[in-house]
């Protein structure tokens, strides 16, 4: 029970630990996400362009040596940090190799041991590219062992140029990779993805199965952002660039494992998010969902023991929904209302186009109010990121340039001892404030607005100069963007890791 509100499961079977050793540990690890510290951050600054992310415990960020006539990149220098944990006994580490060639895309598993690389090649003629995909050993940057075919090839239909948008994810033995272009009414190339005349292209989604080589499902359609949400299903968020209706967005649920014929899809399940008003434009829309489905296994690159780990079944999923240029709604979104879902839906559906799945969705009014909470934020881009039942997003402060990071727990078992508490002394954790009041969007975006009443649990911190935010069980990570003028000792602009370890 004790693990559960933690939203927690027990690590592997090889951890040397007691019952009262991991209990003890628990529970400081509950109690310092209670209250977060963000003191005395580890900081590291990287120079521009670079590409990085973070998989689990492990941050990982890649900078480019130019050596071509033309300042293309001739090789990339990878660094990989696992990221430690006092209350879960993981040591740190920094290890570092170069690649040849520019990698556009990184994913990485610790338990694994997997590295995946993308790299692309140019075809100019008919302005799109392959994609290589690439699988080493993360310890060694040596081919792994376990992949039948150690590059893959793909051709994508978009040139390897920004503002154009790739993305990844690993679940297991399946890597997924979705690209789509940002265009004009005429076609062409644009910067800024927020008026009427700037939309984007049908997007190209596919999944791989890394160990056999194998291509598992590849579509064109109007895909923004995806998330696994099991070993065989993936949560597609689809936007189309017609007005009519206006629909914000559609979560389509798919088994990627059973897709039998390429001329249609079959959706397992769609919800439709709640309807616009007449004059607003929804202009993107993203998922997150953290960690991917898999156990909690022992490896043999992994020297840690690790008491417990995060319970993949109490995830929380978010939805960023940009509507206007500085206007943000964040859908909060527990796996179990997901899964729901599918029951509601009483069988897949076959479809030519994604989006005609809305025809059978589940309206918002049938799922939405009860079963999720909508948080509105104006003024500050970025996304909300999400790890098990926690997502943390920016808010902006009352003094000049400050920022609180929030903190949003979504775990019923803990949200309901939090009741208990104020139930039985009159208060509940003073770290902590126990939110039920519902939300009421009235701002004139949806028709007729919208209540959310799920219940969480919040606290915040206060920092400056907050950009980017990533966290894991363990960490919290905020990444800036430092200019050349703000540094003159610096070479040239450069991004600055700011790594507070919280438990």
């Amino acid at each position: 029970m004790e693990l559960s509100k933690a939203g927690m499961v027990d690590g592997p079977d090889s951890s040397p630990f007691t019952l009262d050793e991991r209990m003890a540990r628990l529970k400081d690890y509950v109690s310092a996400w209670e209250a977060p510290q963000l003191h005395d951050p580890e900081t590291i600054k990287v120079r521009e362009p670079c590409i990085w992310n973070m998989t689990g415990g492990l941050l990982s960020y890649a900078t480019f040596g130019t050596g071509n006539d033309d300042g293309s990149a001739t090789t990339t220098n990878l660094v990989f940090r696992k990221l430690a944990s006092q209350t879960r006994c993981i040591e740190g580490r920094v290890w570092s190799y170069d690649v040849p060639g520019k990698v556009y895309l990184m994913e990485t598993d610790l338990y694994q041991d997997l590295l995946i690389l993308v790299t692309m090649d140019p075809i100019t003629e008919v302005r799109c590219a392959v994609m290589h995909i690439s699988f080493h050993q993360l310890s060694t940057g040596e081919t792994h062992r376990n992949a039948k075919h150690p590059v893959i090839t793909q051709e994508v239909g978009y040139e390897a140029v920004e503002p154009n948008q790739r993305f990844i994810s690993l679940c297991r033995n399946y890597v997924a990779i979705l690209c789509y272009e940002v265009i004009n009414d005429d076609r062409e190339p644009c910067d800024y993805v927020g008026s009427d005349e700037v939309h984007v292209s049908d997007s190209q989604f596919f999944i791989i199965d890394w160990e056999s080589g194998d291509l598992i499902w590849r579509i064109n359609d109007a895909i923004r952002s995806f998330t696994f949400i099991s070993e065989n299903l993936v949560l597609l968020a689809l936007l189309s660039n017609s007005k009519d209706p206006p629909l914000s967005g559609v979560l389509a649920v798919v088994d990627f494992s059973n897709q039998h014929r390429a001329s249609c899809c079959s959706v397992t399940s769609a919800l439709l998010l709640p309807i616009l008003t007449t004059n607003a434009v929804a202009y993107e829309i993203s998922v997150r969902s953290s960690p991917p489905p898999k156990a909690l296994n022992q490896s043999a690159v992994i020297s840690d023991h690790i008491p417990f780990g995060t319970d993949p079944e109490s995830r929380l999923i978010t939805v960023n929904l940009h509507v206007r240029r500085w206007t943000q709604f964040l859908f909060c979104i527990p796996l179990s209302t997901i899964q729901r879902s599918i029951t509601m839906c009483g069988g897949a559906q076959e479809v030519n186009r994604l989006m005609d799945c809305v025809e059978q969705g589940l309206p918002w009014e049938s799922w939405g109010p009860q079963a999720t909470q909508m948080i509105s934020r104006v003024g500050l881009p970025g996304f909300c990121y999400a790890w098990g039942s926690r997502c943390t997003f920016a808010l902006a402060g009352r003094v000049r340039r400050s920022r609180y990071v929030k903190f949003c727990d979504f775990n019923p078992l803990l949200v309901k001892e939090h009741l208990h508490s104020i139930q039985t002394t009159g208060e509940g954790k003073k770290s902590q404030m126990h939110i039920n009041n519902p939300k009421i969007s009235d701002i004139g975006i949806f028709q007729g607005g919208d209540t959310t009443s799920l219940s969480y649990l919040e606290s915040s911190a206060r920092l400056f100069e907050i950009g980017d935010l990533m966290f894991n069980e363990d960490n919290l990570l905020i990444i800036n963007r430092d200019s050349q003028e703000d540094d003159e000792d610096e070479d040239g602009d450069s991004r600055t890791f700011d790594i507070y370890q919280i438990s």
